[in-house]
């Protein structure tokens, strides 16, 4: 009886023992199921929690780099119906705008995830465009996955970003430049419903417009052109830093912006088919000599001007040992980079006619005195930056000076500014010697860190007219005093930082239009002089 006794409590126990261990096995596979079923569900707008499997670390750099790598494709993204949080979280991280076709055009991506999923639809509407520059510098961004359904991807869309390889849905049907960068991407794939994009030999192809949108190979030392190509798209070959050779295709009509750019190309022959050719499209750097197709009566090298002749434009000038250049008296514009890297260039006298400077024209060369003749207009970014300029006179024909045109030319002292300058761009002065400079009132507004860093900067006189001086404008200058005309309604963050020997600061306006907290001027030590007091 007792025996009896005792086999009935152990068969208990192993039953209890047993479901003990089997419970935890059934409540992990519940867990399980949900947590697939909540992911299925969000797969439309992808929240952080249901990030997919991060990449695996030990990717070699060989593999990671290989153009023609056989990855796999990615899965299909279910369409479940969005959970209201993804909503939230979505419209949080995107700005958006109603095309013409009442569908939404992405704008702006505000957000920092490392992996997104672009939806086919958002409030009921399809997504169908991602517009310029909308992801544009978001270096977090490792992965996205573009939903069926999108059209247009705008120029400079994902530059700048981490992205490495994309999938190009089968609905797009149109990619702008720079879109993706290609500096980056190894691998690019494409659906095979799409009929408009191809990848071969290495070439991303717009097969409608017969355009190269990208080279993939960037270990390439030659290229040849296919013959069926009517166009290189912009920044095509950018960062093909090996590259030292192309074969152009009789055929070809033109060259985008920035084509060839940080190449090791030295030597080039235009056919006599190529219409057009972008500015800095070649690595004017490097390049030394450039044929022309005798039947190509759109360009012309003369006197090392290798120029475009219908828009009256230099393109380059390919005599890297230069001291002295007398610009052509045809001449409108001096394309970007003409004279980048003419280390030797101490001399270029402007021909009157001339209209636009280009950017970066004359970056890092010797040039240590120029006259910037009347009938210029414009003065490009970075268009004299990193010069030996001693002092520059800009006439009253200019509109805009660029960003950091004559930043960082140590040895400029005097300039000159004239009545009809309307806009000095970021930077425009920046690390200069410039000991005074007086501002026009028909400028509008001084940007951002215009004259930072000018630590001589002694003197500075603002007109009536001026409306906005930007953050960091005068940082670390030695300004003793200021004038700030009552058209100034708003003063940037810091704008007088590091000023520490400014005593007074004259404020002829209403001083509650300026926030003077964050102006970096000490209230205990200067004195605020307002109409108003």
């Amino acid at each position: 009886m007792k025996n009896k006794k005792n086999s009935k409590i152990w068969l208990i126990l192993s039953s209890i023992s047993a479901l003990t261990a089997i419970l935890p096995l059934a409540a992990i596979s519940c867990d399980h199921k949900v947590k697939q079923n909540s992911k299925e569900n969000n797969e439309d707008l992808k929240p952080d929690q249901n990030k997919p499997e991060p990449k695996p670390e030990n990717t070699t750099k060989e593999e990671d780099s290989k153009p023609d790598g056989n990855k796999p494709e990615p899965k299909p993204k279910p369409e479940n119906p969005t959970k209201e949080e993804d909503l939230l979280n979505f419209r949080k991280n995107f700005k958006f705008e109603l095309t013409k076709s009442n569908t939404w055009k992405i704008t702006k991506y505000i957000g920092n995830d490392s992996e997104v999923t672009i939806p086919k639809k958002y409030q009921g509407k399809n997504i169908t465009e991602i517009g310029e520059r909308a992801f544009y510098g978001r270096i977090y961004l490792w992965e996205v996955i573009l939903n069926e359904g999108l059209e247009k991807i705008g120029a400079g869309a994902f530059s700048n970003t981490n992205i490495k390889s994309i999938t190009i849905p089968g609905s797009v049907k149109e990619i702008g430049a720079e879109a993706f960068d290609f500096s980056i991407i190894s691998y690019i794939s494409i659906n095979s419903n799409n009929k408009n994009f191809e990848i071969k030999d290495n070439f991303f192809i717009d097969k409608n417009n017969k355009k190269i949108l990208a080279y993939l190979d960037k270990k390439a030392t030659k290229v040849t052109i296919p013959d069926s190509v009517k166009e290189i798209g912009k920044g095509a070959f950018s960062n093909c830093e090996n590259l030292e050779e192309v074969s152009l295709n009789e055929g070809l009509e033109k060259i985008g912006d920035g084509a060839f750019s940080s190449t090791k190309i030295e030597s080039i022959t235009i056919p006599g088919s190529i219409k057009e050719i972008g500015e800095g499209a070649l690595s004017f750097w490097d390049i030394r000599s450039i044929s022309i197709n005798s039947n190509n009566k759109n360009f012309e090298t003369e006197d090392n001007f290798f120029m475009d002749k219908n828009n009256k434009k230099i393109l380059a000038y390919l005599d890297k040992e230069a001291t002295k250049v007398t610009i052509p008296d045809s001449v409108k514009e001096i394309c970007k980079g003409a004279f980048y890297g003419c280390k030797n260039l101490k001399e270029v006298i402007l021909n009157e006619g001339l209209e636009k400077i280009g950017a970066e024209a004359f970056k890092y060369t010797n040039i240590e005195s120029i006259t910037i003749p009347g009938s210029v207009k414009e003065i490009d970014v970075e268009a004299f930056r990193h010069t030996n300029i001693k002092s520059i006179t800009i006439p009253n024909s200019v509109k805009e000076i660029g960003e950091r045109a004559f930043s960082n030319c140590e040895n400029l002292e005097e300039v000159s500014l004239n009545e009809g300058l309307e806009k000095i761009g970021a930077k425009a002065f920046y690390h200069t010697s410039i000991e005074s400079i007086t501002i026009p009132g028909s400028v509008k507004e001084i940007d951002e860190s215009t004259l930072s860093g000018c630590e001589n900067l002694g003197e500075v006189v603002l007109n009536e007219g001026l409306e906005r001086i930007g953050d960091y404008a005068f940082r670390y200058a030695k300004i003793l005093s200021i004038t700030i005309p009552g058209s100034v309604k708003e003063i940037g963050v810091d704008a007088f930082l590091g000023c520490w020997y400014l005593k007074e600061a004259i404020y002829k306006g209403d001083a509650s239009n300026i926030n003077w907290e964050n102006t970096g001027i000490d209230k205990t030590k200067i004195k605020i002089i307002s109409s108003n007091n």
